[in-house]
């Protein structure tokens, strides 16, 4: 044994080394991941400290009326100014507005084009949401108010044989007429039958009625043939095509509103030419489609939802 005792105090000193060698080296890959770390946070405290555009140093802010906000940050365009987060005076976080006139100059170079944006995006959004309403309310009460009393003073003289209407045309197989004050109206089913063959120039009377269908609250009297027709009041045909887009696939109306064209009724859409005149009508159907867009030019409908407007 005694042979191999240098031996063994060899392999005993060689191990030693190894530990002591690694412990060395991974202290110092430790020291080196924490300086790293170290680092890192230095720097995302920084970025956070100095605010999200404003380089370090710069993130004080003096306004207009001698106000001083330290530490900012910007944290919201407005529509008329900016919202920053800053540190108060006792040193806690704090959300202040400051509008755009009281914003230093180098704020409002920078700062403006942004806010501009934000009021103008602004201002349209409401205007969207005023012709929105505007459209939901098509051919309103002002109309059907100025046919009503049309239609009852015409009617008085009618009986009289003074003063008539006449059909201008007569649309989609009768289910509406359009007369020549560019009234149109919708006929009750159960008399569409009759109604799809009257024909231009034939002498109408308009008179207020009982419903049989709801509604349906006038009778549409064609003198010519002696035939009556229940008829509900849609509109005027005060409206035009802008554009016509995808070959029937949307009708761009001449408020620049648009409107999607019910899948089955692409290929009736697909020749409607600009300015051609058309109304507006509610589709009571079940029918995903809200409305119908009455082409008082060709005579035809096709079903139709709003789609937005085209800008």
């Amino acid at each position: 044994m005694k042979l191999f005792a240098p031996f063994n105090h060899f392999i005993f000193t060689v191990i030693c080394l190894c530990l002591v060698t690694v412990s060395t080296y991974g202290q110092t890959v430790l020291d080196r991941n924490r300086q790293k770390d170290f680092l890192t946070n230095n720097i995302q405290t920084n970025i956070v400290f100095s605010g999200s555009s404003e380089p370090e140093g710069t993130n004080i802010i003096v306004t207009l009326d001698g106000n001083t906000y330290n530490h900012t940050k910007v944290v919201l365009i407005g529509r008329d100014g900016l919202s920053i987060r800053h540190l108060s005076v006792d040193g806690i976080s704090a959300i202040a507005f400051i509008q755009l006139t009281n914003l230093p100059l180098d704020y409002q170079k920078k700062w403006g084009p942004f806010i501009k944006d934000q009021a103008n995006e602004f201002n349209h959004e409401m205007e969207l949401k005023d012709r929105i309403k505007l459209a939901a309310t098509a051919n309103a009460p002002q109309d059907e108010q100025q046919t009503t009393e049309s239609t009852v003073k015409t009617s008085d003289n009618n009986l009289g044989g003074v003063l008539k209407h006449w059909v201008n045309i007569s649309i989609d197989h009768g289910a509406f007429i359009h007369l020549e004050d560019d009234s149109v109206w919708e006929i009750d089913r159960v008399d569409v039958d009759h109604a799809r063959f009257w024909n231009k120039s034939e002498s109408i009377v308009c008179s207020k009625t009982t419903a049989i269908a709801v509604g349906y609250d006038y009778t549409l009297t064609n003198i010519d043939r002696h035939e009556n027709a229940h008829a509900k009041f849609v509109g005027y045909a005060k409206r035009w095509i802008k554009e016509n887009q995808g070959h029937g696939q949307s009708i761009v109306l001449e408020d620049r509103a648009r409107y999607k064209v019910d899948i089955y009724d692409k290929s009736t859409a697909l020749m409607w030419g600009s300015k051609a005149k058309m109304a507006l009508g509610k589709n009571d159907s079940l029918n995903t489609s809200d409305f119908i867009l009455i082409n008082v030019d060709t005579g035809e409908t096709v079903r139709a939802k709003f789609d937005g407007w085209e800008f």
